[in-house]
């Protein structure tokens, strides 16, 4: 890293790389690799259900509760509804965990669904939302929040993992 020529150093697996610019993609534990970022990505947990496969019904992200709760179609026609950390007092931010699910969020996103589908399946992941830009001039971070933003055009959030 910080050379004097102005080049960064990467030390990969194959020797040490020299190079002008550096793109970070990153996750909610990249910060765990970056100390710089520490203070730029935030881990925020999200809950997420799913419906069994449904017929198409549309091909964009969509949110509601300002923007609390978040819908997309899965290209098998499952609907994935995810979100409702505002139902918690932290509201999930600084939380990596992703192995405990909450209650009061799998309480609301099961209140939620049935409304607009049937016969939820559980279904959990974690985000990372990027607060800030990285201030270096030769670098560059690349991340995402889950929600609409984060969809390609047939649906699918890359971010989020199979399950």
């Amino acid at each position: 890293r910080g050379n004097q020529d102005g080049t960064i150093s990467v030390l990969t697996d194959r020797g040490v790389i020299r190079t002008r610019k550096v793109v970070y993609c990153m996750n909610a534990w990249s910060r765990d690799l970056l100390p710089q970022l520490q203070d730029i990505i935030v881990p925020v947990r999200n809950q997420l259900i799913m419906t069994p496969p449904l017929p198409k019904l549309w091909k964009f992200g969509l949110s509601a509760n300002n923007g609390y709760v978040y819908f997309m179609q899965r290209p098998d026609g499952r609907v994935l509804v995810g979100g409702m950390r505002d139902k918690t007092p932290t509201m999930e931010v600084n939380n990596a965990d992703t192995v405990t699910l909450d209650a009061r969020m799998g309480r609301a996103l099961r209140e939620y669904l049935p409304v607009h589908f049937p016969q939820v399946i559980k279904y959990f992941t974690g985000q990372a939302i990027v607060e800030e830009e990285v201030k270096e001039d030769n670098e560059v971070a690349i991340g995402g929040e889950s929600g609409e933003e984060s969809f390609d055009e047939d649906g699918v959030d890359s971010a989020t993992s199979e399950g």
